[in-house]
């Protein structure tokens, strides 16, 4: 097979040499043209650094924590704009859990970020940032209309190491995952990471048409061997949707299992060619059951819809809005039934959890300090001789732009005064203060690095 390869290889070179010069020219406006279209994007996508407490890495692409159990880590995440006033699309496994929320844009500046709504049925979140000026947005584009085989582009912040594009093709469409029982991914062999989670798969017209969110990987390297996942564009435009009207998804439900219908299934049922999806399972007292559905019926149609199979059909339903009726058309013993079903919300869904985490909201303003304990010690890995003051909570007014504490960092000096407490912290910038600074430079320790940091006092509070 490999001899087979290699002769491959030869003839295709010497046609190469051939049509040399026509093709030389083709090549390059493509190249061009991709990279006119990258250059356009780039504004738009930004990276997402959060630190939250340990956890183990798994196959979703959400970054590589620093080793440490039981410490406050740092991760590194993806996202891109949707409005120009902040708006902010990512997984909700970059942000799920994090303490705080650092959004990194393609001139060098930052912001903090907060969560404004996370889905609880599919890993897509929104955070909003605030800037001084209109951001640059991506389009959403329409998923549908891609094939197999069609090359794009995937931005993202692999490992961390900076806003980075791989290309590639739709590998595949309508992949489960296993991840919902909604599931419907693009696969594609474009490179996607640790760290690209959250960030765009865009076509070759630079619309985005996925959200780059899972890869497969071999356990012993955990990069990318060709298997990526991206939710589509589509469903990210109802999740995005639902999620700013209601603050969650509040998909629709009627109370039903539902199977693939085969083909052999089909021809078992008497009727060759079914499609669309067989109930398996009726809630009892759900909507579905008052309308009569029954196992064994297969539903081929959901308003305009047409299921192609079970977990299509799911999702067609929990589009329905919540209170109105799903137009349904039913087979049934050789009949073609049609009925209402009133599509209700998923029972305990009203009650769920919520997903997005208060980042920078539990500390009334500045700093919120304390001494370094035993405690302490133990989660962040500290040594039993380190000094200095513990950042347990920061608070958005005090955030610079350039760079910003976080919880977990110490504070080993105030410009020239070495501090062992928060009163010492305090006190020193009060005397910064009382000398008309609005700034003072902090020395501080994050993880085994030391850097300054300028920070505004003006809203510095003295600890009670």
């Amino acid at each position: 097979m490999r001899a087979v390869v290699r002769i491959s290889a030869v003839v295709f070179l010497l046609l190469g040499l051939l049509t040399l010069s026509p093709s030389v020219g083709s090549a390059r406006e493509v190249a061009e043209s991709e990279a006119q279209v990258v250059q356009r994007l780039l504004p738009g996508v930004v990276n997402i650094f959060t630190r939250k407490v340990g956890e183990s890495s798994d196959t979703m692409a959400s970054g590589s924590p620093d080793k440490q159990v039981g410490a406050l880590k740092r991760y590194y995440g993806s996202g891109f704009i949707i409005d120009p006033d902040g708006l902010i699309l990512t997984n909700r496994h970059v942000i799920e859990g994090a303490r705080q929320l650092i959004v990194g844009f393609s001139d060098g500046t930052r912001a903090l970020g907060s969560v404004l709504a996370a889905s609880d049925q599919c890993d897509l979140a929104l955070i909003k940032v605030t800037a001084n000026h209109k951001l640059t947005t991506l389009t959403l584009g329409d998923s549908d209309k891609l094939r197999v085989g069609d090359p794009v582009l995937a931005i993202g912040n692999p490992w961390g190491i900076g806003t980075s594009v791989s290309a590639g093709i739709v590998s595949g469409l309508h992949r489960d995952i296993k991840d919902t029982s909604y599931d419907d991914f693009i696969q594609t062999d474009a490179a996607i990471n640790h760290g690209n989670s959250g960030g765009p798969l865009v076509n070759e017209a630079g619309e985005v048409i996925g959200v780059n969110s899972a890869l497969y990987s071999d356990i012993s390297n955990g990069g990318s061997i060709g298997l990526g996942f991206a939710l589509t564009s589509n469903n990210a435009k109802f999740v995005v949707g639902r999620l700013l009207r209601f603050g969650r998804i509040k998909a629709g439900w009627i109370g039903v299992m539902l199977q693939d219908m085969t083909p052999l299934l089909s021809g078992i049922f008497g009727q060759p060619n079914l499609t669309g999806a067989v109930v398996t399972a009726v809630t009892p007292g759900s909507p579905a059951e008052k309308a009569g559905l029954t196992e064994g019926d297969v539903i081929q149609r959901i308003g305009t819809a047409t299921p192609t199979d079970a977990r299509d059909a799911m999702r067609q339903i929990a589009m329905v809005t919540v209170g109105d009726p799903a137009h349904l058309s039913v087979w049934r013993n050789g009949a073609t039934l049609t009925m209402d079903v009133i599509a209700d919300e998923i029972p305990g869904a009203q009650s769920a959890p919520n997903f997005a985490p208060q980042l920078n909201q539990f500390v009334a303003g500045g700093l919120q300090l304390s001494p370094i304990s035993d405690k302490d010690r133990r989660m962040f890995n500290l040594s039993s001789e380190q000094t200095g003051v513990l950042v347990s909570g920061v608070a958005n007014d005090v955030f610079t732009g350039e760079q910003t504490l976080m919880p977990g960092d110490l504070i080993l000096r105030v410009q020239e005064t070495a501090v062992q407490t928060p009163d010492d912290v305090h006190r020193a910038m009060e005397a910064a203060w009382a000398k008309g600074h609005a700034l003072v430079a902090l020395l501080v320790k994050s993880k085994d690095e030391q850097h300054w940091i300028p920070l505004r006092i003006s809203s510095m509070k003295a600890p009670h």
